[in-house]
C-alpha cells in the first residue's frame, strides 16, 4: 500500500491533522477515542435493549465486570454519549444518568450525595438517607431517567462484610423504588462480592469483560486502530510481527494496554519523524503494561 493510499483510509479526523504541529497530533493521539469490537457491540446491544425496557417493579438490570484496563468505562461512557441529555422540550431530559464512581465506601448516604451532586440539586449532607432517596426519585422522575450506571461500583464494597450488605440492599431499594435499569460497572472483586447475596445476584446479571487472544479479531482491531493515528506513512499493525509483539509487550491481554501501546510508539514516530510505526517503536517507546503500575490482587 502506498502512503497515498494510507492517507485516503485514514479516518476523517485524524486526515485533517496530517499537517498540523508535531504538538497538535500528539495532543489528539492522547485524547480518547471509541473504537467497536465484538465483545463491545454486543454488551451494547444489551444495554440498548435495556434502555427500551417498559418501566416495571423488577427491571432486568446488569453488573459489567473486567479486570482493570479492560474498557469497562469507555464502553459506558460510549452508550451514555450515544443518549445525550436534552432541553427536555420534545423528549426526555436525561434517558441515561450516568455516575462515573461510586463513593468509596459502602455509605447509602454518601451514594445519594453523589448522584444529587452530579445534578446540581442542592441538599444537606445531614439530611436522613431516606430523604435524599426522596429527592433523587423525584428528580429522575422530572427528567425522565431510564436507566442509571454506576461507575467504579467496587470501591463502594471495600468496608466490612455488614456495610457491603447494607449497601448492596441500598441498590436493590433504589432499583425497586426506580423501577428502571440499573447497570454497575466494577472489577472482577465485585462480582465475588456480590455473588453472595442471592437476590442481588439474580438482578444484576454478570456480564464480564474478558481479556483478549491474540488472533483475527485482535489484528482487525489494530487496523481500525491504525486509521485513527494521524501519521503519514502506513505501519501495517495488523501484520503478523507487528501485531504479535504489540500483544506481547501489552502482556495484559487488556484493549487498554494496547491503545496506550500503540499510542506511544505513533508518538515516538511524530517525534522522530518517521511517520510510521516499527517494531522499534513498539520496543522502544515509553509504555509500561497495567499489569506492573499496580500491586497483584489475591483473589478469595
Amino acid at each position: 500500500m502506498s502512503d497515498q493510499q494510507h492517507v485516503a483510509r485514514l479516518l476523517p479526523a485524524a486526515k485533517a491533522l496530517l499537517e498540523a504541529s508535531a504538538d497538535d497530533r500528539i495532543s489528539y493521539i492522547n485524547e480518547d477515542r471509541w473504537l467497536p469490537y465484538d465483545q463491545a457491540d454486543r454488551l451494547l446491544t444489551k444495554l440498548e435493549s435495556l434502555l427500551e425496557m417498559p418501566s416495571k417493579i423488577r427491571q432486568p438490570s446488569l453488573l459489567i465486570c473486567g479486570d482493570s484496563h479492560c474498557g469497562k468505562t469507555s464502553l459506558v461512557r460510549h452508550f451514555w454519549d450515544r443518549h445525550p441529555a436534552t432541553d427536555g422540550v420534545y423528549e426526555c431530559a436525561c434517558p441515561v444518568f450516568y455516575l462515573p464512581s461510586c463513593p468509596p465506601e459502602p455509605d447509602e448516604g454518601r451514594l445519594y450525595d453523589e448522584i444529587l451532586t452530579d445534578l446540581a440539586i442542592p441538599f444537606r449532607y445531614s439530611d436522613k438517607p431516606e430523604k435524599k432517596l426522596s429527592e433523587v426519585k423525584y428528580q429522575f422522575e422530572k427528567m425522565g431517567v431510564r436507566m442509571m450506571i454506576l461507575d467504579e461500583f467496587a470501591n463502594a464494597l471495600s468496608g466490612s462484610g455488614i456495610k457491603q450488605r447494607v449497601f448492596m440492599n441500598a441498590i436493590k431499594s433504589l432499583h425497586n423504588d426506580l423501577q428502571i435499569p440499573i447497570v454497575l460497572v466494577g472489577t472482577m472483586e465485585a462480582q465475588y462480592v456480590t455473588s453472595s447475596d442471592t437476590q442481588f445476584a439474580s438482578r444484576f446479571k454478570p456480564e464480564i469483560l474478558s481479556r483478549w487472544n491474540y488472533g483475527t479479531e485482535f489484528q482487525r482491531f489494530l487496523a481500525r486502530l491504525e486509521l485513527t493515528l494521524p501519521l503519514q506513512q502506513g505501519s501495517f499493525l495488523a501484520a503478523p510481527d507487528i501485531s504479535g509483539l504489540i500483544f506481547d509487550r501489552a502482556e495484559s491481554g487488556c484493549i487498554g494496554d494496547f491503545v496506550d501501546l500503540v499510542g506511544q510508539a505513533a508518538i515516538m514516530a511524530i517525534k522522530k519523524g518517521s511517520e510510521k510505526i516499527t517494531k522499534k517503536e513498539i520496543k522502544e517507546c515509553d509504555f509500561t503494561p497495567s499489569s506492573k503500575r499496580q500491586p497483584s490482587v489475591v483473589r478469595a
